[in-house]
């Protein structure tokens, strides 16, 4: 890779994929069933259009077509305020840039309740989760490097066009930004939209906090704060419907004392070690 890769998740549905993120803005998909040195599937062109700062998390999201076939994107976001959607190509090996989003200073400004002079503050986004709207991809919640949370959609809406054309032509940046939400007082490192319940999410930050939110509520729903430092990922569990995972081993369950969650152990290798995780994933 031509710098430091700062984000990479793998394909849903095939395996030998990975799409990663670069601190110098660059996007690649690789194939680690090719030979060493030949692993680069495609990789993003260097543009005005494309992230002119680092890579802080890819994702890939599947939509369906007319005939009802899976159709695979990838989504990056960076420090830029930008957030991008990709598809491989047919042929070539650069990946076609088909949707650009943007979330600029105002939005942030909107979500902290700032002055105005803030307006052009830079955007710089940190993380993303899509929420589960029964295989629609489009509503996401983005987190900043001030603390801001915001809820965002990339589908059309009345008063933002949504913007598209095919490879080479010079795309428009949307407004993709709709809401925001009681901010956390560090940067926000983490977020996860709950797989069960379509309108829950929760944020971690490096101000030690987690907010359980709901997407329909500007404030959050309820406040934990394990007391372990610094947060910097949170993740839910795949099959219990009400325990999200973080940093340092910590998980969240409902208890009967509890009105919502509570803290309840820590794991093995959290407590074998002092080093930070930075990254977790059930």
């Amino acid at each position: 890779m031509p710098s430091c890769v700062g984000a990479l998740e793998c394909h849903p549905n095939r395996p030998s994929l990975i799409a990663v993120g670069c601190y110098d803005g660059t996007v690649a998909v690789l194939d680690t069933a090719k030979g060493s040195g030949k692993e680069t599937l495609a990789h993003s062109e260097s543009s005005t259009r494309a992230h002119s700062e680092p890579v802080t998390q890819v994702h890939w999201i599947v939509e369906h077509d007319v005939q009802r076939r899976p159709v695979y994107k990838l989504v990056s976001l960076a420090g830029d305020g930008k957030v991008l959607v990709w598809t491989l190509p047919k042929k070539g090996d650069n990946l076609e840039l088909v949707s650009r989003y943007i979330i600029s200073g105002s939005d942030i400004r909107k979500s902290h309740k700032l002055s105005k002079s803030s307006a052009q503050t830079e955007a710089g986004l940190t993380c993303m989760s899509f929420a589960s709207d029964g295989g629609v991809v489009s509503r996401f919640v983005a987190g900043t490097e001030t603390g801001g949370v915001l809820n965002c959609d990339m589908g059309p809406s009345p008063s933002v066009p949504s913007l598209k054309g095919a490879r080479g032509t010079d795309l428009g940046e949307v407004a993709v930004a709709r809401m925001g939400y009681a901010p956390h007082q560090g940067g926000v490192t983490g977020l996860a939209c709950s797989p069960f319940h379509r309108n829950v999410f929760v944020s971690a930050s490096t101000d030690g906090a987690v907010h359980v939110s709901s997407l329909l509520e500007r404030s959050p729903i309820h406040v934990i704060e394990p007391g372990a430092g610094f947060l910097f990922d949170i993740a839910w569990s795949p099959v219990r419907s009400v325990v999200p995972h973080c940093d340092h081993g910590i998980v969240f369950d409902r208890s009967p004392t509890h009105p919502f969650w509570i803290g309840t152990c820590v794991d093995d290798c959290a407590r074998k070690t002092a080093d930070k995780e930075l990254a977790l994933k059930f």
